[in-house]
């Protein structure tokens, strides 16, 4: 799934859209972090999206790219978020 990616139409759901995107952090960067590393992982997420909103503003004239840019960064806080989640509720070793 790339940055410019829509979120329209049957075949795709949002749902869908962060499963996938869970999945692709999985295996490319496994589970195993601490509380330290999600919050920085998380924040970097969030300055992305943050960076899309900046980026309507200042380029108005190209807002349907920004706007999908900004649904994937928004993917990616919520697949993000749910993997940190899923971390927090194993049980401890």
């Amino acid at each position: 799934m790339g940055k410019n990616m829509k979120l329209s139409g049957e075949n795709i759901t949002v749902a869908n859209a962060i499963n996938q995107e869970i999945l692709k952090g999985e295996s490319l960067y496994g589970n195993d972090n601490t509380n330290d590393r999600w919050a920085c992982i998380l924040g970097e997420e969030i300055g992305e999206a943050n960076h899309a909103l900046n980026e309507i503003c200042l380029h108005p004239e190209n807002i349907e790219n920004i706007i999908d840019n900004l649904k994937y960064e928004l993917i990616q806080i919520s697949a993000v978020s749910i993997r940190w989640l899923k971390e927090l509720n194993k049980e401890p070793k």
